[in-house]
């Protein structure tokens, strides 16, 4: 159940920005660090320092390449989002936004130092006149993680900016020396009952910088969180884990109050009673639901009668963990139990989905679940502790499929679930690849009937207040979580998100007083909801927290954060800062400090006043909620100025704004947030109308980020930054070998590629050290998956200068290995990252090991695998060969959708003129489907495709998608696929070659029926020389090479050589002569 949110304080210093965040991510973005944070910041590195202002430079000739663009299509385009191709004329051509932005990644290419074959639209956004793409690096069908192009154009189609980290140049090959059964062992051993799942190979960026390490990564649960395990492929070492919510007349009508705190019990003494807003209240039955406005009155014209409601919503659904969701009725009402013998599997299986339905008696106004077991999923305490160690979970679902409450632990015995309006409830058990347990048993269940004259009203009753005497604990928790959590979606949704640019009109589920001692609060992004600990009421009570935890799901409706470094800490900044902003106040958790015996806030905003301001990178730690300060702390302050400067609502109204308009340029570093951040004042003036004037911010925003020690990104001599995070990853394929470097200190290096089944060997050069010949410096690389899961990671013997322990001194480690390779077995396709960074030290923290120097980076992997493919309608230069490609989705819409197909030949030679969006192609596009994760469709042949490629018999096709944001990736190649043959024959094109110029002779064979072919080479003299192939095939065409070589690989004599082909009506001899 616990993916590990985000914090709410983290762990200590890390350089390699983005793995780090992980590392210091607690649960998934939660309130308070758990106990294990600090130290597995020490232990894995998450404390060094990250990169400053050199850290994503774009070049002087990228922008020269945008003012070129400009000049050269100035008054040529007028943007629509999406938008078709519009007719030429004297009015500006209507064109969609990516056409646009791909047109000036093509011309802009070299100057920008990247291949657009390889990028493909990954995510759009539009506000205030501007368009933000983000354009996602893919290579041979494989994604290049932490590698992305953002252009970002204006209505009149000029490119506003543009950054990158691709990656060119990628290469990698992964062989692992321990399997995975050992490797998971190690995982088992560190998080004692725990048991390891999802095993691959994956590379990981070098602790100790250059390359990556080869390493398995698992999922675990235990310890405090929802654990990813890296696993040194070589020798077993645990590498890094981290821890990955109107006026009319009425029939029936009333008043919903509640006892609720305006911030927390110590700021703001109460209770006070505070009208309800967004609670679902129903008449006589659950037919319809009339919520409450924001003065907690609801209104039905039609129907007179009593009432039933719940802290229940459009927006937000609360239920207690422990014992039924809060109640209240006005109608006499009866619970009244009934049988339903309904049961999970028992024991229930790994990674399944189980739906149990129970359905009420007609005339039931609510019904809810008695669990009479329940051992689903797995808590525990660890250093005294809520821990969840096994991460099944049941939710309970209204009728409408809302999730309403969400339950885990083993052994819990009997207890009463939350409740659902109307007459049918639906259990969801959703089991992970984790151990499995006995699941649950319901045999009776409650449902709740009106029993005092129904159709009667009673609108005096019909008014009430939430009390803790109204919750089935006498708690209140849920009343004020209930209260806070509509205030914030109100907050957005009639503030910066007016226009709906992030979907937040959606019951959010909240469970309150979760534990037993679960001291922290959070929001899993993988379940969607919100966790409230039960340790006192130091959550639910403090407004500044439940505000925060809700800010972590509008931003992940905006985009996913990954939750470690820099990217985490800006995501924990940006919910500090909403908070405090939508209350006026700077403290946050400082009622939930209190309860745990600290003094003061978690962290105060306001550090120009109270002190404890930070700066970064001098204090960084590698605890994201620790960090975020350096950030949240000059948002605050640019909030102060602008204030004072533009008055309270002008004020406040810019600063939420141009924090609002910045997350839409994706930043995923400091400088990258501060350059956004002045993007948006550079068109204020449409983006947000109350900062003035375009640019007039510009000075405060850089006076106060600098002041942090953030500067925006300058020009620098590694090409690829940035790329210090995942979705700012290089693309590895753009070029055969990467040179780049680690510096300055806390810089981290994210590459991405994408590969079929197979090895994966990633190397990594390292620099030599200028003073000591002959001496290496140490860095290592991580290998992480396209589920953020890390599969192996490595770094070099550290031979020359280790400390006691064995790890790398904090500065100049070195080695006497000038390279080192990371390999993985890869088992199935998909995409990859590679992370280079500094080693670790002694304390498990990232040291600060850096140069000026360049390392290199090159991988081997399988480039095929990804495409299913194959011919449904055979018929010579007529093929029409069929597709399905699984793609990644998101919660509302699937990511990719078709773009175009090309063919390979049987080296993986891209075959000209075959793209089906050429001018004039051999390969037509037929049709596409996209839906459910998956690409499916179909492309022809065109006539004279014979003629056109006559020595391809064998040919390979190569699908290429477009996300939502206009971004082109390649999907990756089919296996092979054998054409349509009109004839049986065999020929041999270039048959007279030198094979050591590294010539060879193409062999094309044609069949008219399946069966076993075989190409066989022979001497004059009748001894066999080569067999090229001897195997069942397909009927059409098939094409090998044979490079002069014999069985032992050895280069033949010089001669005549015969071919000897056989198959279904084939039997021909032909004659191939080697020359040297």
């Amino acid at each position: 159940m616990r993916r590990r949110p985000r914090a709410f304080n983290g762990p200590k210093r890390f350089a390699w920005a983005s793995l780090a965040a992980l590392l210091a991510a607690g649960p998934a973005f939660a309130v308070r660090a758990p106990a294990n944070q600090r130290g597995d910041a020490a232990r894995f590195g998450a404390d060094a320092t990250p990169e400053t202002r050199v850290e994503r430079g774009v070049s002087r000739r990228a922008m020269d390449a945008v003012e070129a663009f400009n000049r050269r299509n100035s008054g040529r385009h007028n943007l629509r989002f999406p938008g078709g191709l519009g007719l030429q004329g004297s009015r500006a051509a209507t064109v969609a936004v990516k056409d646009v932005a791909e047109k000036f990644l093509n011309e802009g290419a070299e100057a920008l130092g990247l291949n657009p074959a390889q990028l493909r639209l990954e995510l759009g956004r539009s506000a205030g006149g501007l368009h933000h793409l983000r354009f996602e690096q893919i290579v041979d069908g494989v994604p290049v993680v932490f590698s992305n192009v953002r252009v970002h154009l204006r209505d009149d189609g000029s490119i506003l900016s543009v950054r990158s980290s691709y990656i060119p140049g990628i290469d990698a090959r992964p062989v692992p020396m321990i399997n995975e059964i050992s490797a998971a062992a190690r995982v088992s051993a560190d998080l004692p009952g725990s048991s390891p799942r999802g095993g691959g190979l994956v590379y990981f960026p070098n602790p100790e910088g250059g390359g990556a390490l080869l390493a398995w990564r698992f999922k675990a649960s235990g310890g405090g969180g929802r654990w990813v395990y890296y696993v040194d492929a070589k020798d077993g070492r645990i590498l890094s884990r981290y821890n990955d919510l109107r006026f009319q007349v009425c029939s029936t009508s009333g008043t919903v109050l509640g006892n609720v705190f305006d911030v927390d019990p110590v700021t703001t003494p109460g209770p006070v009673v505070r009208p309800i807003r967004h609670q679902n209240v129903y008449v006589v039955d659950a037919s319809s639901a009339i919520p409450t406005d924001d003065n907690g009155f609801y209104c039905d014209p039609d129907t007179i009668g009593k009432i039933s409601t719940a802290l229940q919503g459009p927006y937000v659904n609360v239920a207690n963990f422990n014992v039924p969701n809060a109640h209240y009725d006005n109608g006499g009402g009866v619970w009244t139990t009934f049988a339903t013998p309904i049961s999970s599997p028992q024991p229930y299986p790994n990674s399944t989905i189980h739906f149990s339905t129970i359905n009420a008696p007609v005339g039931a106004v609510k019904v809810l679940a008695r669990f009479s077991t329940f051992d689903v999923g797995k808590v525990a305490q660890t250093a005294g502790e809520y821990t969840i160690t096994d991460d099944d979970q049941v939710a309970v679902l209204d009728a409408a499929g809302n999730i309403v409450a969400t339950y885990i632990g083993d052994n819990r015995g009997s207890f009463k679930s939350a409740s659902v309006p109307g007459t049918q409830l639906r259990l969801r058990l959703q089991s992970d690849q984790d151990i499995t347990h006995n699941g649950y048993t319901v045999n009776i269940s409650s449902y709740l009937t009106l029993a005092n004259s129904p159709t009667v009203a009673d609108n005096q009753t019909a008014t009430f207040t939430w009390t803790s005497a109204r919750t089935q604990d006498a708690t209140g928790d849920e009343i004020n979580l209930f209260y806070h959590l509509n205030l914030m979606h109100d907050y957005f949704a009639r503030g910066v998100n007016s226009g709906k640019a992030a979907k937040i009109d959606k019951p959010v589920p909240a469970m309150a007083r979760v534990g037993p001692n679960l001291a922290n609060a959070f929001y899993d992004p993988e379940h969607g909801n919100l966790t409230f600990g039960d340790v006192g009421n130091g959550f639910a009570f403090d407004a500044t927290v439940v505000r925060h935890e809700y800010v972590h799901f509008v931003i992940d409706q905006i985009y996913p954060i990954i939750n470690f470094g820099q990217f985490g800490a800006i995501s924990e900044a940006f919910s500090d800062y909403f908070s405090a902003s939508s209350l006026g106040r700077s403290a946050i958790g400082k009622f939930t400090a209190s309860t745990f015996g600290t003094v003061g806030a978690l962290r105060e905003l306001d550090c120009v006043t109270h002190g404890g301001c930070t700066v970064f990178p001098t204090q960084w730690t590698g605890s994201v909620h620790e960090d975020s300060r350096m950030v949240s702390q000059a948002l605050w302050e640019i909030r102060t100025q602008m204030i004072t400067n533009l008055g309270a609502a002008n004020g406040q109204s810019c600063a939420d704004g141009v924090v609002w308009q910045s997350l839409f340029f994706f930043p995923d570093s400091f400088g990258d947030l501060l350059d956004a951040m002045l993007q948006v004042s550079a068109n204020s003036a449409t983006l947000v109308p109350a900062c003035g004037a375009n640019n007039s911010q510009n000075g405060l925003l850089q006076a106060q980020f600098s002041a942090h020690g953030i500067f925006s990104p300058t020009v620098d001599q590694d090409i690829y930054e940035p790329n210090d995070g995942i979705v700012s990853a290089t693309d590895l394929s753009s070029a055969s070998v990467i040179s780049a470097r680690i510096f300055p200190q806390a810089d981290v290096d994210y590459y991405t590629f994408g590969a079929g089944p197979g090895e994966v060997r990633l190397t990594l050069g390292l620099p030599e050290n200028a003073s000591q010949p002959g001496t290496y410096q140490a860095y290592a690389m991580t290998l992480i998956n396209s589920k953020y899961e890390i599969v192996a990671e490595g770094k070099p013997p550290l031979d020359l200068n280790p400390t006691l322990s064995g790890f790398c001194p904090d500065t100049n480690c070195r080695t006497s290995h000038s390279e080192f390779t990371l390999s993985y077995a890869n088992p199935d396709r998909g995409q990859f990252f590679v992370m280079v960074r500094a080693p670790a030290g002694d304390t498990g923290f990232i040291t600060n090991n850096n140069s000026t120097a360049f390392y290199s980076l090159r991988g081997d992997y399988k480039a095929f695998g990804p495409v299913a493919s194959g011919i449904v309608s055979a018929s010579f230069d007529n093929d029409l060969i069929s597709f399905t490609v699984n793609v990644a989705t998101y919660v509302h819409t699937q990511a990719y959708s078709f773009s175009y197909a090309r063919l390979r030949d049987h080296r993986l030679n891209v075959l000209e003129g075959t793209q089906t969006n050429g001018p004039t192609p051999f390969v037509a596009f037929v049709s596409s489907h996209n839906a459910l994760g998956r690409i499916t469709g179909s492309v022809r042949l065109a006539p004279g495709f014979d003629a056109r490629y006559s020595a391809t018999g064998t040919v390979f096709l190569e699908i290429f998608a477009i996300n939502s944001l206009g971004r082109i990736q390649s999907m990756g190649f089919s296996n092979a696929i054998n054409l349509t043959s009109k004839q049986t024959s065999v020929k041999a094109f270039n048959n007279v070659f030198n094979p050591l110029k590294g010539q060879a002779t193409t062999i094309k064979y044609e069949t008219q029926s399946p069966g076993t072919v075989t190409l066989k080479l022979f001497t004059q003299s009748g001894r066999l020389v080569s067999t090229l192939i001897d195997s069942y095939q397909p009927a059409g065409k098939g094409s090998v090479d044979w490079s002069g070589r014999n069985f032992s690989g050895s280069v033949v004599a010089s001669g005549i050589y015969l071919l000897q082909a056989q198959g279904p009506g084939l039997n021909e001899t032909k004659k191939i002569i080697v020359v040297k």
